[in-house]
């Protein structure tokens, strides 16, 4: 994280009226990416672990990029480095998730609308197995939006509410295990959505992400 002069921020009018799009936040900022292009973006959505942005321009997933955010009322910059675990298309931008290596520093902390909130939600759609061990069988699940320590599922099977789960999937190169605990869960369309807690980072691992990327 550090601190640099601020610069003047080129913004499009079509990033400028996603922006405005049913998001609490609005703020010109710019990424810096691994091949030391810089891409004009604005934030989105803030947590104390994440970012939402929107971008000009489509980031590799797994990238280390650096967001350049202005500090009020000091007419500097503050850089912070995070790993893009997220992306979908907005016509010719990118909406982007960002975890963020350090964490919020206290400087952009102004910029969090709920702290409650602790982190950011990311729609997917990712087919699994709910194992619920000895509690019931094991049901068919589907991750609908994930974060840095939970996802929704939907499933035609009633939740173990409060019981320890795994859920498994494969990528395509390997099967995948995240674990928690079933928070809650509500009848939706012949189903259940039911809310899970995972373990701080876990949620990431539903979008790919392993411990290289995060380290």
């Amino acid at each position: 994280m550090t601190f640099s002069p601020t610069k003047t921020i080129k913004l499009s009018g079509r990033m400028q009226r996603l922006a405005k799009a049913a998001h609490d936040v609005e703020v010109a900022a710019s990424v810096a990416m691994t091949n030391l292009s810089q891409r004009s973006a604005i934030v989105i959505g803030v947590s104390s672990v994440d970012l939402r942005l929107i971008v000009d321009g489509k980031p590799e997933f797994g990238e280390r990029i650096t967001v350049q955010i202005p500090v009020p009322g000091n007419g500097r910059e503050m850089s912070v480095e995070g790993i893009v675990h997220w992306a979908e298309m907005r016509g010719s931008e990118y909406e982007v998730g960002v975890f963020l290596l350090g964490g919020l520093p206290r400087e952009l902390r102004h910029l969090q609308k709920d702290p409650r909130r602790q982190a950011e939600r990311y729609r997917c759609w990712i087919s699994g197995r709910m194992d619920w061990g000895n509690t019931q069988p094991d049901a068919e699940g589907v991750v609908i939006n994930y974060s840095h320590e939970g996802m929704a599922v939907k499933s035609p099977t009633e939740a173990a509410i409060e019981e320890l789960f795994t859920f498994r999937w494969n990528d395509g190169k390997c099967v995948r295990r995240v674990a928690g605990i079933a928070l809650w869960q509500i009848e939706q369309n012949g189903g259940f959505l039911i809310g899970c807690k995972l373990n701080p980072r876990d949620g990431f691992q539903l979008a790919g992400l392993n411990a290289e990327h995060l380290s």
